[in-house]
């Protein structure tokens, strides 16, 4: 850029351009107002955070993308008429080849499948005890009174073995069970269920199977002594884990890094108040941002978490550089007053116009019909904007308040 500057043949202005004035006419405004500023500001600025509250750590993997969408208008369809396409996969361990025929063990399999479909997120459950009880009503003339698990091991190993003859060619039970006869899959489907329900479910199922179905407990507890309770298996299951984990991983990250930032900046400028004044205008606006999203949406996806990392270099350099201008105001013997003047004067109008390009751009890609992308920049735009703001309406009270004294700043070059 450079180079192409020198080389370019560019014209320079010799006037003042309009952005110039409307910097000093901000900055005479804002450090009049200052006494009425700082307190409006602050109170603003709590107002919004407080909206923090109601947010919720979930996800909706299948409202990723809105009504425009097919495959939207396809998924509603299949939650409203049948059984919904999210489900968790329970592994239910016997402990020994063939221990899924006693009578003990699919017992609690039994009572685990009752205790599932009394829970208000589930909408079908699928489990070879259901094919057992069935055919064996069928084998006494479908008397609803015979609708239940055989009481010997024979017998259950043979309405199995009946039921797999029954099949088509090529057709077994190994999707639901495993080829030693060891373990048994049940299947667990909900409709409209975001990842903290599914997640939920998952550890009143863990608990209820710890409480009531020592056997499969105990096999658990051998295999996975880390682990207290059984937990399911499958995609759903992994993204719940993602969405739980990464979230709260991606937010706490983001805030230290900010924090740490704002270290570095008392190292380099030299000035352990300045630092901690930057920490205001590099947490602030993106717990307003959240905050807002709270009182109007109230849920943060994996999209929306990642927003503090991709706004965090945009925040930071809007406060670096107003920053700099100003403790460079200061070591040349200017007042905090002036040297929120110069701020305004140097970087102001750049900032301005960074940010409303910036607030351009991602309000078109908030038109999205995909959440990802969607949420993402619509909460980036708001995030930005209030980064703005708080450099140049608060940031400039804070410096005339906390910093009024003359300055030993080394010069920032």
């Amino acid at each position: 850029l450079p180079a192409l500057i020198i080389l370019l043949p560019v014209r320079r202005r010799t006037d003042r351009i309009p952005t110039g004035r409307a910097m000093d006419r901000i900055a005479e405004l804002v450090i009049a107002r200052r006494k009425v500023l700082l307190p409006a500001c602050t109170v603003a600025a709590v107002a919004m955070m407080a909206g923090m509250t109601r947010l919720a750590l979930e996800d909706d993997l299948l409202r990723y993308f809105d009504e425009r969408y097919e495959f939207r208008r396809d998924v509603e369809f299949t939650e409203e008429r049948l059984t919904g396409i999210l489900n968790l996969d329970f592994q239910m361990r016997s402990g020994e080849p063939g221990g899924i025929n006693e009578p003990d063990f699919l017992a609690e399999v039994s009572s685990f499948v009752d205790w599932l479909r009394e829970q208000p997120e589930v909408t079908f459950v699928y489990s070879p005890t259901d094919v057992v009880a069935r055919l064996n009503m069928s084998l006494h003339g479908d008397d609803p009174s015979y609708r239940m698990l055989p009481a010997t091991r024979d017998a259950v190993g043979e309405l199995l073995f009946l039921y797999e003859l029954g099949l088509g060619y090529g057709m077994d039970l190994n999707e639901v069970i495993d080829i030693d006869r060891e373990s048994l899959r049940v299947s667990v489907f909900t409709a409209r269920a975001t990842t903290a329900q599914m997640r939920d479910v998952t550890l009143r199922a863990g608990a209820w199977i710890r409480d009531n179905a020592p056997i499969v407990q105990k096999v658990w507890e051998d295999r996975n002594p880390d682990i207290a309770l059984v937990t399911p298996t499958g995609l759903v299951h992994m993204f719940n884990l993602i969405a739980h984990r990464d979230v709260r991983n991606m937010l706490t990250g983001t805030v230290l890094a900010l924090v740490l930032i704002s270290a570095i900046l008392m190292l380099v400028l030299r000035n352990v108040k300045i630092g901690l004044i930057s920490l205001v205008p590099n947490l602030i606006p993106g717990a307003m941002a959240f905050g807002l999203w709270g009182y109007g949406v109230g849920t943060v996806t994996m999209a929306i978490a990642a927003v503090l990392a991709a706004t965090l270099g945009i925040v930071v350099d809007d406060t670096v550089h107003f920053l700099s201008r100003y403790c460079k105001a200061r070591t040349d013997g200017l007042d905090a007053e002036d040297a929120v003047r110069h701020a305004f004067r140097s970087v102001g109008s750049a900032l301005a116009i960074t940010t409303v390009s910036l607030v351009a751009g991602f309000a078109i890609l908030a038109q999205s019909g995909l959440a990802m992308n969607g949420d993402m920049a619509a909460l980036t735009a708001i995030t930005v904007t209030l980064a703005l703001l708080a450099d140049f309406l608060f940031l400039p009270c804070l410096l005339i308040r906390l910093d009024g004294k003359p300055s030993a700043t080394p010069s920032i070059r």
